[in-house]
C-alpha cells in the first residue's frame, strides 16, 4: 500500500490547488523547502492547458493603477441612472432617454440601463423604508 504523508505546509498547498485559498501554496513556493512530487504534479496540472484539473491558472500582465473603488463606482452608476430617469421623465420615452444619456456621457447602452436599474432599485427601497417609518 502506497500512502503519502504530507506535512502541514504541503497539505495546505494541495488543498489550495483543489480550489481552497491559495495562501498555503504561495508560502510553500516562497520557502526554501523542497516541494513534494504530488504538489509539483498538481501545480503542473493546473498550469497545463491540457491538464485534467477543473481549475486553470492563466498568466497575464497585471493592470496598472489602483483597483476601482466600489463606492465610487456605485455612486457613478446611481448618477447615470438618475440622469436617465430625469431624461425619461422629460420626454416620456425610455429608449430615447437612454440614447440621450449615452451620447451625453459617452457611455454604452448597457451601462446606462444598468445605472437606471440601480437608481430604480435604490429609490424604491428608500420609498419603502420611508413609508415604514411614517406608519
Amino acid at each position: 500500500m502506497n500512502t503519502k504523508i504530507f506535512d502541514h505546509e504541503e497539505a495546505e498547498a494541495i488543498r489550495s490547488l483543489n480550489g481552497e485559498p491559495i495562501d498555503g501554496l504561495i508560502a510553500l513556493l516562497r520557502s526554501d523547502r523542497p516541494i513534494h512530487s504530488e504538489v509539483r504534479a498538481l501545480l503542473a496540472d493546473v498550469l497545463d492547458p491540457k491538464g485534467t484539473s477543473r481549475f486553470r491558472l492563466v498568466m497575464k500582465h497585471r493592470q496598472r493603477g489602483n483597483p476601482a473603488d466600489g463606492w465610487m463606482k456605485a455612486a457613478e452608476m446611481y448618477g447615470i441612472g438618475s440622469a436617465v430617469a430625469e431624461a425619461f421623465e422629460l420626454n416620456g420615452k425610455f429608449e430615447s432617454a437612454v440614447a440621450e444619456i449615452c451620447q451625453r456621457y459617452r457611455i454604452g447602452r448597457s451601462k446606462a440601463t444598468a445605472g437606471y436599474s440601480l437608481w430604480r432599485d435604490v429609490t424604491a427601497r428608500l420609498a419603502a423604508e420611508s413609508k415604514e417609518i411614517d406608519e
